[in-house]
């Protein structure tokens, strides 16, 4: 580790008051692990956890003694599978038994999620799974070539960096890794000019934010004739659709890669440099996933966090799907692998007929008319909302196409509804969801 990056991994992990420095030296090693050594190591470190859990936590003790469940007997992975999938409703309603008991003696933070599918989830986590997210977060960077320093310009709302108004804490913070905040909560042309005019002037080469942001960056700058090559592209906190990364790639003349994240579960994914899918990092959590065979190839994903003892989440279901990749990687690194992100259960429109529709595909459709931007909202079982922002040259016939595309997916007696809107708007986090179902 040169000087350098040692020096602004203990500057954080000062700030912090959590062991970044020691966290990012074990990822770094653990890179060679085999697939046997991977699932040795889990399975300790999920024994440990089980186990303070039961002891700790009073909802895993009511559920084990219910389910006869002894985490002593533990012996494989595939032990998990007999405790019960855990939802976030379940967590709200029980939130205070899921605390741990001995949470006084824990240095811990109360967090919360972004809440893109309109509920803020609320949850405790100890300062040692937040330094290993952090540690994670950095050889991430450094899949794209980024060094602690360099500078990177992050389009994102609150949720990616925040208190961005900060003290001189948060200002050395962002120094210390090379963050420059460009806001993207609400913007306009004028803001995003600014933007460009800013990562010009400071020769910033690398940009991180939300997929949606970075695209409505791209677009402006497409439209206003501007340019600007960038070394790496890192996306993050909403699902990279496969046409935006096309589009992303194209304008900034470089690589996009995509990381996932659960912050509650302590789930996290990373694009490595040959972009044969995501990575899962083991050190953090657990990933199964189940399907009830109405997803193609793929499954809801269930975590299991390995770290976080001051809310211990087991086989936790957050509403993502994924498709799972039972191949290594080219890279050499043998974690385990997700080929693709495919949405949110959340982004799953049911109708009364049986038919269903999701969101990857829509932004094949929609692209092909004249619409700056576009949103599917249901609210009944017969109906569904199209919010579009259209272009000057948006027309009648346009319109009417776009009627007859839905009816021929949702089917003809489902009744859709466009709504011409001068902006759509975001998330309370700066998020922006392109699929909304109001039904519970």
């Amino acid at each position: 580790m040169n000087i350098n990056k040692l020096f602004r991994l203990f500057v954080i992990s000062k700030l912090s008051k959590a062991n970044i420095i020691r966290w990012y030296s074990i990822i770094k090693e653990n890179e060679n692990l085999t697939q046997s050594d991977i699932k040795a190591y889990q399975l300790e470190k999920l024994k440990a956890l089980l186990e303070y859990a039961y002891e700790n936590v009073r909802y895993y003790t009511n559920t084990f003694d219910t389910i006869g469940f002894c985490p002593a007997d533990v012996n494989s992975i595939n032990d998990l599978k007999t405790i019960p999938i855990l939802s976030k409703a379940v967590i709200r309603e029980n939130f205070a038994d899921f605390k741990s008991k001995q949470l006084n003696l824990i240095n811990y933070q109360k967090r919360s999620t972004g809440g893109t599918t309109g509920i803020p989830h609320k949850f405790y986590s100890d300062m040692n799974t937040w330094a290993l997210h952090w540690a994670l977060k950095i050889r991430a960077f450094e899949e794209a070539d980024f060094s602690m320093g360099e500078k990177m310009a992050v389009l994102a709302g609150a949720s990616l960096i925040p208190n961005q108004k900060a003290g001189l804490k948060r200002q050395i913070w962002n120094q210390s890794i090379g963050f420059v905040p460009l806001s993207m909560t609400s913007y306009s042309d004028k803001e995003l000019l600014d933007y460009y005019e800013i990562i010009k002037r400071k020769k910033i080469r690398f940009l991180r934010g939300y997929p949606t942001a970075i695209l409505q960056f791209a677009e402006f700058l497409k439209r206003s004739y501007l340019k600007i090559d960038m070394k790496a592209v890192i996306t993050t906190a909403e699902v990279l659709q496969k046409e935006h990364r096309v589009q992303i790639e194209d304008v900034f003349n470089c690589k996009v890669f995509d990381q996932y994240g659960c912050a509650d579960a302590g789930g996290h994914a990373f694009e490595c440099r040959k972009h044969n899918g995501l990575h899962w990092a083991f050190e953090a959590s657990i990933l199964e996933s189940e399907t009830n065979g109405t997803i193609e190839n793929g499954g809801e994903a269930i975590i299991t966090g390995l770290t976080n003892y001051a809310m211990p989440v087991i086989r936790y279901k957050p509403g993502d799907i994924i498709i799972k990749n039972k191949t290594i990687c080219s890279c050499g690194k043998q974690s385990e692998m997700i080929s693709e992100i495919m949405g949110r259960t959340t982004e799953i429109i049911k109708f009364f007929n049986g038919r269903s529709l999701a969101g990857p595909a829509f932004t094949l459709i929609f692209r092909k008319f004249n619409i700056e931007q576009y949103q599917l909202v249901q609210n009944s079982v017969s109906s569904i909302d199209v919010n579009i922002v259209p272009k000057s040259n948006f027309d009648t016939k346009e319109l009417n196409k776009i009627i007859e595309i839905m009816k021929f997916h949702c089917g003809e007696e489902v009744i859709v509804k466009i709504n011409k809107m001068d902006s759509i708007p975001l998330t309370s986090s700066g998020k922006f969801r392109f699929i909304i179902s109001n039904l519970s």
